[in-house]
């Protein structure tokens, strides 16, 4: 529920950077226990994707704007 868009788009550091759109914070703990792992567990995948959780405009700012994941 917390989760509200994913963009894919070139990365900076690595070829691939997926931005997770969050409503609220708790979305951090699903890209962790789902996306991040899925990654990590991937061979080879890991070294081609930057991860980042970002904040949308309207929510609530305990977390800044992005937060890098993996």
């Amino acid at each position: 529920m917390a989760i509200e868009k994913v963009n894919i788009r070139k990365g900076t550091d690595k070829t691939v950077r997926i931005e997770v759109i969050m409503n609220n914070v708790s979305g951090i703990f699903q890209i962790q226990e789902l996306l991040e792992k899925k990654i990590r567990n991937a061979p080879g995948l890991i070294e081609h994707i930057e991860l980042y959780a970002v904040m949308a405009p309207i929510s609530d700012k305990i977390l800044e704007e992005e937060l890098r994941v993996l």
